[in-house]
């Protein structure tokens, strides 16, 4: 019985201790081409889902910065310091204000002024529907602790995305009353907005990022193909050396009979 009792701890010492690295080494290799069936498998299904499934999406951009003009600042009280933390105080207010449906809807009326934009509807109902559209697919940020205005236009119609950025940007450029900034003492514009960034055609989609996809298809199925070939060895229930059966016993292996095969004809083969 105390035997027996030693083997069992063994044997669940061994087992909590797992594989060693040259035991993982020797698994992986033995399992190679397990491996990469699966690493390609995983591959062409990311390849197939990111060149064939995934609908492409666009992205326009446009952004508007805030600068201080100091060759136009005159008057004792200009203050640089005083009039960058209003602009950067007012701006939060002017991505709500830039990006409501009344905004949007100002913008694409300009842009159905414009026969190339593409923009067209036919009553209030049809230019209601493609303002919520194009609220969904807008996006205006200001980056944190920057005097800028950052417009993105993101859609699976490329000449959509560029038209709904380059009409809401350039609208936004002129609405924003910028003379709210001077002093009473300034009779010049002191602060200026300019396009750091104006609205391009997309001639590549943003999304999806095939080559991204394709390395996060290979490591995905070498990580599954390493747990599959671990999982394997684990609950296999055949030895394969010596060295498992002394290691899962205990003891020492004194001996070893060697199966022979024969032919028909009872010669060794």
């Amino acid at each position: 019985m105390n035997g027996e009792g030693k083997i069992r701890n063994t044997n669940v010492q061994e087992f909590e201790g797992g594989f060693t690295l040259v035991e993982l080494f020797q698994y992986l290799w033995k399992n190679l081409l397990l491996i990469l069936g699966i690493v390609v498998a995983t591959v062409a299904v990311g390849v197939v889902y990111t060149w064939l499934i995934v609908t492409p999406k666009y992205t326009s951009t446009a952004e508007i910065v805030f600068t201080i003009n100091r060759e136009k600042s005159t008057g004792g009280n200009f203050n640089f310091a005083t009039k960058i933390s209003e602009i950067k105080a007012d701006l939060p207010s002017w991505v709500v204000i830039l990006g409501s449906e009344e905004f949007i809807t100002e913008a694409l009326i300009d842009a159905s002024e414009d026969e190339e934009s593409g923009i067209t509807f036919n009553d209030i109902q049809e230019l209601e529907k493609l303002v919520k559209k194009v609220k969904g697919l807008i996006t205006i940020t200001n980056p944190k602790d920057q005097l800028l205005i950052k417009i993105q236009t993101t859609s699976v119609d490329s000449k959509l995305a560029y038209v709904v950025t380059k009409y809401v940007s350039e609208l936004a450029a002129k609405e924003i009353d910028l003379n709210q900034y001077d002093d009473e003492e300034t009779i010049i514009v002191a602060v200026e907005n300019r396009f750091v960034t104006r609205a391009k055609l997309p001639t590549s989609p943003s999304s999806p990022n095939k080559i991204l996809n394709v390395i996060i298809s290979f490591l995905v199925g070498a990580i599954i193909s390493v747990v599959v070939v671990l999982l394997k060895e684990q609950f296999s229930g055949v030895f394969k050396s010596s060295e498992e059966i002394e290691k899962l016993t205990g003891y020492p292996i004194i001996g070893e009979i060697f199966e022979q095969e024969y032919d028909d004809n009872g010669g060794e083969e």
